[in-house]
């Protein structure tokens, strides 16, 4: 349903804030790690499988691989521009700056989920 995709966005991006707070190369830097990757790629999981539910279910049969392959590649683009301008803001500013423009992005995209998800789909 739509609320788990809103769900695997928003531990996405708690993912993203555990590690904006890591700081130096103490124990609790290494733990906040660690949940970054716990939190973080639960969510992505969580929203990629039902993201592909959804889309199986509202896409007719016989344009299901074409909307498959239409939201893979728009994804992989959207990847792609984001590594280039992570990159220029990592460096024009600093790695952590690009880290904050991702955790906005992750903040954007749970903010758009809840307001165009149709609610109980």
């Amino acid at each position: 349903p739509a609320s788990a995709l809103v769900w695997g966005l928003a531990l996405s991006l708690a993912g993203s804030l555990c590690l904006l707070l890591a700081y130096g190369a103490g124990w609790v830097a290494m733990a906040l790690i660690a949940a970054q990757q716990i939190v973080g790629d639960a969510g992505d999981t969580l929203y990629d499988v039902h993201d592909q539910s959804l889309r199986q279910r509202i896409a007719p049969a016989e344009q299901l691989a074409r909307v498959d392959a239409g939201i893979r590649g728009v994804g992989q683009l959207c990847t792609l521009i984001g590594a280039a301008l992570g990159g220029v803001v990592g460096t024009l500013h600093s790695p952590r700056a690009a880290l904050v423009a991702g955790a906005v992005a992750f903040g954007l995209a749970l903010l758009a989920a809840t307001r165009l998800l149709p609610r109980g789909a």
